[in-house]
């Protein structure tokens, strides 16, 4: 079976702002509000991590661009080697976490 490479691009018209916010809560700059929360669980065999982002501004992002939006926000604050641990971006509403069973 033939591999398909398909491009990201970024499609929601506030995805920098996005990112921008998401670096905020990574560097731990400022008052920063309760949300977005973001919630990294450790692979004890790997340096690897899965991040999971609780927030409500997701509601209009699709799945694919939240991914994205994540990873481009640890590169941004905190570089490539941090950003290359991270094995899986997932972000969430509280409605979806809640409907996936998700305690973030």
């Amino acid at each position: 079976m033939p591999v398909v490479r398909k491009s990201l691009r970024s499609a929601h018209p506030h995805h920098d702002d996005l990112v921008e916010e998401l670096c905020r809560h990574l560097r731990g700059v400022g008052d920063l509000p309760p949300l977005p929360r973001i919630v990294e669980d450790q692979d004890a065999l790997s340096s690897h991590k899965r991040v999971y982002v609780l927030w409500p501004a997701w509601d209009s992002v699709v799945d694919g661009e939240r991914a994205v939006i994540i990873l481009e926000a640890y590169e941004r604050a905190l570089g490539t080697p941090e950003m290359l641990s991270v094995s899986v971006a997932v972000g969430v509403t509280p409605r979806e976490a809640d409907a996936q069973g998700l305690d973030l």
